[in-house]
């Protein structure tokens, strides 16, 4: 052909010439009817006494079957997304596919005859030195190269490396390397244990802070963490298969537990506060998520439920709640009315017995200060303004007299007293007071 012919004329006649022989040259040559065929020529020149050359001599063999099959295997080799090499035990490229050119940028014929060390670079060859050490020495290699930046990739990427040795009676040639692009792999691998390792951290610290335990679909309880057994008194050993009615106090109605169970086996998250009954007899009180976890076949598989402890609340609220109520019958008995001014916003609220103290009916809409203000007396009116004026600017106690004028023109006695509360410049914030009517004692006066 040409191309062969060119070649020829340009490399293998010089070579000949001057080395009197060639081995093995590959080159195409055209057959009478016009078919190409694929061959290998070998020759040798045969020389006279005085050393001149007489003749050649030359082997032809045709080759074009076996390049029919190098051609379609490098075909397979090509459409493969790994990288597919052989090097010789010299560590020389002699067949590579288009996955090298897609990773290095290096088209692979002109990857051929060229050593290892100047694909790779320094750094990564001495890397894998080991390995194609060990490879050469007849023992396969598998391992996960380190991240690299290769010239013609995105990014950094990570790879699966395997150097399979080709053993011919008992030596080796060469290595067959193939080399997997893992980034996906080896990425996700890293976001997962990342993952597990905050999802650890968060359960570290919830199972710190909370009471938590998992239960089965129907309640039975499978786990229960160090807060649970403290808290309830009960042992992980005793606690575990049995119901959470075990630490049932009593407290609840039966409708709440069903509309709980309502809400969470249908799928939805529940949380309420419920008081717990603990081994001791004791009762403690909880605030509780409950949600349901739900299997990839979409039905529940167990159920989730975060506590937090809240029984000291309860008993700070019980005691505000008794402490107001204890108030509200001695004020309700003394006759007296309070009262809570608030002084950035310029409003006053009144309890019932404001509201009866001034003959008034609540009315919503109503603003009592306005209600205070027009039931003052006329002639105590400027004098009652200006002592809380003065409680407000000095911060001393507020006290006062004065006299109301009630809607059915009833006119009655009454006295106030309240305390200031400021803030940290000092500045007051609202004032808390009381009336009560002391009209009896002005008359007997």
């Amino acid at each position: 052909t040409p191309a062969s012919r060119a070649y020829a004329l340009s490399d293998v006649l010089p070579t000949f010439f001057a080395d009197g022989r060639v081995d093995d040259v590959p080159y195409q040559m055209l057959t009478k009817d016009g078919q190409v065929l694929d061959v290998l020529l070998s020759g040798i020149l045969e020389y006279d006494a005085d050393g001149k050359p007489v003749r050649s001599l030359a082997v032809i063999e045709d080759i074009t079957t076996r390049k029919h099959a190098e051609r379609a295997l490098q075909a397979i080799l090509d459409a493969v997304p790994s990288q597919i090499g052989y090097w010789d035990k010299q560590l020389t490229n002699r067949v590579a596919n288009k996955a090298y050119q897609a990773w290095f940028g290096i088209d692979p014929d002109a990857m051929r005859g060229m050593h290892i060390r100047d694909l790779l670079g320094e750094d990564t060859y001495q890397r894998n030195l080991p390995h194609l050490q060990a490879a050469l020495g007849g023992q396969a290699q598998s391992f996960y190269g380190s991240a690299v930046r290769a010239p013609k990739a995105s990014g950094a990427r990570h790879t699966m490396v395997n150097y399979l040795p080709e053993v011919l009676d008992g030596e080796v040639q060469g290595i067959y390397t193939l080399v997997h692009d893992v980034t996906e792999l080896v990425e996700g691998r890293l976001m997962l244990a990342a993952a597990q390792r905050d999802s650890q951290a968060l359960l570290s610290t919830l199972h710190q802070h909370a009471i938590v335990s998992v239960a089965d679909r129907a309640g039975r309880i499978l786990e229960v963490n160090d807060s649970f057994c403290a808290i309830s008194g009960y042992s992980r050993e005793e606690l575990v298969g049995q119901n959470h009615r075990i630490v049932k106090s009593g407290v609840h109605a039966p409708a709440f537990w069903i509309d709980m169970w309502r809400t969470i086996s249908g799928g939805q998250s529940w949380r309420g506060e419920f008081c717990n009954r603990a081994r001791d007899g004791s009762l403690y009180w909880v605030d509780s998520i409950i949600a349901p976890f739900v299997g990839d076949d979409g039905r529940i598989e167990k159920y989730i439920s975060i506590r937090y402890d809240i029984t000291g609340r309860k008993h700070v609220e019980d005691t505000l709640r008794v402490a107001n109520e204890r108030t509200e019958i001695a004020t309700e008995a003394a006759g007296i009315g309070v009262w809570e001014y608030d002084v950035a916003n310029g409003t006053l609220r009144w309890d019932d017995r404001m509201f009866q103290l001034y003959g008034r009916l609540r009315v919503e809409g109503d603003a009592p200060y306005d209600l205070w203000r027009s039931s003052l007396h006329p002639d105590d009116l400027q004098s009652s303004e200006r002592v809380l004026t003065q409680a407000l600017q000095s911060g001393q106690r507020f006290e006062n007299e004065f006299r109301i004028v009630r809607p059915d023109g009833d006119v009655r006695h009454l006295k106030a007293a309240a305390r200031v509360f400021r803030d940290e410049q000092g500045q007051p914030l609202r004032m808390t007071g009381v009336n009560y009517d002391i009209t009896a004692s002005k008359q007997a006066e």
